[in-house]
């Protein structure tokens, strides 16, 4: 049985919310998230799998945070490549750990 797209468009249409779920979608610089990437070996290099990347030091992450203001985006998510790690993650329960270093700087 063939249902016509004339038939589908009014069914859509039915309901607020099924006109929000069907309705184009918009999409601007405040819906995007800015990803950070940032090693705590100090290391500033490019990330071979990710064009146009690259991996910020802590003195340098603001440079990254500086360039999403200038794009407009809102929202940053930091990437942290550790020195040390382990099974259980409990490098990430200290309270001087390297990820809360790296969110003070881009704070400033």
């Amino acid at each position: 049985m063939e249902i016509s797209k004339m038939r589908l468009t009014t069914r859509n249409k039915k309901s607020k919310q099924m006109i929000r779920l069907v309705r184009p979608l918009e999409l601007t610089t405040s819906d995007l998230i800015y990803p950070i990437f940032v090693r705590e070996d100090g290391k500033t290099t490019a990330i071979p799998s990710i064009e146009g990347e690259r991996y910020f030091s802590l003195k340098n992450c603001t440079e990254a945070g500086s360039e999403a203001l200038k794009l407009g985006i809102p929202a940053i998510m930091v990437f942290s490549i550790l020195k040390k790690r382990n099974i259980d993650g409990s490098v990430a329960l200290k309270k001087d750990n390297f990820d809360i270093k790296v969110f003070k700087k881009l704070k400033k």
